[in-house]
């Protein structure tokens, strides 16, 4: 008697276990979270509403617009190969150019422009 309680018990915990690694996987994989070490990687997801989405999808360091629908992937458009960061420089000019009172930066008075 004992050990079929003990059974049930282990076959429960296993089954709960099993059950959270799904869920755990289905949630990653839909959320685009996969690893850096994968082959294609969802960039960016934007959904357009009626289960009809645009993706950024990156394959080999190749970067891929794609249109989804329920029944449906297309490819609107090849990006090309993913630009370098270059964060750190542009941090670095905008600190130095607010540093300075009455100044503005080439690349705000774009923005400004509308360019």
């Amino acid at each position: 008697m004992i050990y079929a309680q003990s059974f049930m018990a282990l076959a429960l915990v296993l089954g709960l276990v099993w059950l959270f690694y799904r869920l755990f996987m289905h949630l990653q994989n839909r959320l685009g979270l996969s690893g850096p070490d994968r082959s294609i990687q969802v960039e960016e997801r934007t959904s357009l509403g009626d289960k009809r989405q645009l993706l950024v999808v990156q394959v080999d360091g190749q970067r891929y617009l794609l249109g989804a629908t329920s029944s449906n992937i297309s490819l609107v458009s090849a990006l090309g190969e993913k630009p370098e960061p270059q964060a750190e420089e542009d941090a670095s000019d905008n600190a130095a150019a607010e540093s300075r009172p009455g100044f503005k930066s080439f690349r705000s008075l774009l923005g400004e422009m509308g360019l």
